[in-house]
């Protein structure tokens, strides 16, 4: 994402508990997770091809 300039903010799910129940919450077990917007992307879908779709940079 920073070789396309797309603005992030990583979150640590080891020292964010807010980010830790929102992921859990979510029943998501694996992490990396990328959300844009209301869509979360993580596991196999969390793919190069899918995120430059996601983001708009196909």
């Amino acid at each position: 994402m920073k070789a396309h300039d797309v603005t992030f903010v990583a979150k640590d799910l080891m020292m964010d508990e807010e980010a830790a129940a929102f992921i859990e919450s979510r029943n998501i077990r694996s992490s990396p997770v990328l959300q844009v917007d209301d869509v979360l992307l993580y596991g196999q879908d969390l793919g190069p091809k899918k995120v430059d779709e996601l983001l708009g940079l196909e």
